[in-house]
């Protein structure tokens, strides 16, 4: 796990795979997958991407987050770990999954 700061997210590789975000007592906040992991974490320190209506969920979750976790795979695989994730943990912020 990994402090959840800028530098950190631009050290990643853009590739695909799973994410995974915690708050500040290392709970799980969200899951999520990409095919650009590094473009979509760098996503949550853009100001004016917060203010689109497609990512209102963006908003409230941003600040919450002190840590993440990435896993490289590929994007089909991810689907089904992140549903797996989602069912077995239920994080507070994957809503559409559940």
């Amino acid at each position: 796990m990994k402090k959840f700061t800028r530098a950190m997210v631009l050290k990643e590789k853009n590739r695909a795979g799973q994410y995974w975000l915690y708050d500040a007592k290392k709970e799980l906040l969200y899951t999520g997958i990409s095919g650009k992991i590094k473009h979509r974490l760098s996503s949550y320190y853009q100001e004016d991407d917060l203010s689109k209506n497609a990512h209102d969920e963006k908003a409230p979750l941003r600040p919450k987050i002190k840590y993440f976790l990435i896993k490289y795979m590929p994007k089909n695989k991810a689907k089904i770990s992140e549903r797996a994730t989602v069912r077995r943990a239920k994080p507070r912020y994957n809503q559409r999954l559940k």
